[in-house]
């Protein structure tokens, strides 16, 4: 049986040491907070109501909505993810659009109320994008 080189052993010990030294065991465990989003309070709780766009698969597989808000961009999601947003209370220009192109566009207006959901489906045919409101209950 061959013998362990002392020095070696030492600098293993050492590199093992400055390995779990930097691993916080409770990190992984605790959920992060997002921050506060336009419409809510730093508690979480929505002052105005939630936008909720879904990606159909008539959209496309590999084909990413981008979503802007009142003029200003406000995030994209992709085939399989949910887009959410709190928004306050009060009508709000959305515009949902095929990989960011002006040609296949939707545009569209929401009047957003204090405590409501508003789920919705984004799709695409050959007249472009479009969302078809949805019949879930919140």
């Amino acid at each position: 049986m061959a013998k362990l080189n002392p020095s070696l052993a030492i600098l293993l010990l050492a590199a093992c040491a400055i390995f779990f030294a930097g691993v916080n065991p409770s990190e992984g465990r605790q959920p992060r907070t997002p921050p506060a989003a336009e419409g809510t309070f730093a508690n979480g709780l929505a002052d105005g109501g939630c936008l909720r766009i879904k990606h159909s698969p008539s959209a496309g597989i590999n084909v990413t909505v981008v979503m802007t808000i009142d003029g200003q961009l406000a995030g994209a999601f992709t085939k399989g993810h949910v887009y959410q947003r709190f928004l306050t209370p009060g009508r709000h220009a959305i515009a949902v659009s095929r990989n960011g192109r002006d040609i296949d566009t939707w545009f569209g207006n929401l009047d957003v109320q204090r405590g409501q959901t508003y789920s919705f489906v984004v799709k695409y045919n050959a007249s472009g994008m479009f969302l078809v409101p949805t019949a879930e209950v919140h």
